[in-house]
């Protein structure tokens, strides 16, 4: 009797140490929202992964803290909404829309295309199968202008399960003309693995998670006409970006995200932000900006000490419920009592702030 209840209780402590979840599409950022993560420039262990492995990352050290806003399509130009819309095929009818920081094209030199990108946003659909990149638009003076992927990136092949392996290849052609005679092609491939699984500890907390690894290859060319001449087609290197990223059921953003480059097969670490709740003074200004926000608590009105370029005011729960421009004071008495963040841009520099509506 003895060693059958032995033998029950090392089944049962083999079953708890082998379970794993499974992500689907309700895990996933589907519609219009805003998330909250921080940043940190902690030293970070990227490789160690596998079954049932515990993560350990209760000491990140927050030094920065960002929104990640995922816009409704019915925010994008008209345009914008005949590609990515409704009224588009149903392979590009996207479900929102979020600012690329790293698109290739915003970073031409001046002197090989001398107009301005003000904005690169990216184009991300949902479904039961398969989270999928369907284009991006560009704004250039104020306008929107779309251009659907002529192969769609697949950034998650669903259900996710531990082992899973998928690649996929997308090609997007962009022609400005006839803003400017300029043409970009973009070449991807994307390779993913879920190459671990197991429990992840954070300063958000402790989760079951599977961990993803991404490898994104990507080639881009350019083509320009300088002052009327004969167009050239320049290459834009690009390293090879890893991203690993633990997930968990029911929070819509990866607990941790790490993005390397690799260079003669050494990765470096460029960025590393985790999943948070709202922090109470971090800030990314230098201090000689001196902003000063009063008064705080408040019940009516709260002034700022400087005219700021743009501000956006979120709830607890990161619904935008107030963006302004060019604002030096703003009236809250007509907003629920409560801790509201408020984002704030000024001189080109951000900062995240708490305030208390009372």
């Amino acid at each position: 009797m003895q060693k059958f209840l032995t033998l029950l209780g090392l089944l049962l402590v083999s079953g708890v140490s082998t379970a794993q979840i499974t992500l689907t599409a309700s895990d996933f950022q589907s519609s219009s929202g805003t998330e909250f993560y921080s940043v940190t420039n902690s030293n970070v262990d990227f490789s160690s992964t596998g079954a049932n492995y515990n993560w350990d990352f209760s000491n990140l050290n927050e030094i920065n803290q960002d929104t990640l806003t995922y816009n409704s399509i019915s925010q994008a130009s008209f345009l914008v909404q005949a590609v990515f819309g409704l009224f588009g095929s149903s392979d590009y009818q996207a479900n929102y829309f979020t600012e690329n920081q790293a698109f290739a094209l915003a970073n031409i030199p001046p002197t090989l295309m001398p107009i301005t990108i003000d904005q690169v946003d990216e184009y991300i659909k949902v479904d039961n199968n398969a989270i999928t990149k369907v284009g991006y638009s560009v704004s250039i003076q104020g306008q929107g202008i779309p251009f659907a992927s002529d192969t769609i990136e697949r950034l998650y092949k669903l259900p996710l399960t531990y082992g899973d392996i998928d690649s996929s290849r997308a090609y997007t052609s962009f022609d400005l003309n006839p803003i400017y005679d300029a043409q970009l092609k973009q070449y991807v491939q994307h390779y993913s693995e879920v190459d671990g699984y197991g429990s992840i500890t954070t300063p958000y907390g402790t989760f079951n998670c599977l961990r993803v690894h991404h490898i994104i290859e990507e080639l881009d060319s350019v083509y320009v006409s300088i002052s009327g001449g004969a167009g050239t087609w320049y290459e834009l290197p690009l390293p090879t970006k890893h991203v690993y990223e633990w997930w968990t059921n029911n929070e819509d953003i990866p607990l941790l995200r790490i993005e390397t480059n690799e260079s003669f097969g050494i990765q470096t670490i460029t960025s590393t932000q985790y999943k948070d709740n709202i922090s109470v003074g971090i800030q990314s200004f230098e201090t000689a900006l001196n902003l000063e926000i009063y008064p705080n608590p408040s019940s009516t009105e709260v002034n700022f000490s400087q005219q700021i370029d743009h501000l956006n005011m979120y709830t607890a729960t990161g619904a935008l419920v107030l963006s302004k421009e060019n604002v030096s004071m703003i009236n809250v008495s007509s907003f629920p009592k409560g801790v509201y963040l408020l984002e704030i841009t000024l001189k080109g520099k951000k900062k995240q702030e708490r305030l208390v509506i009372q």
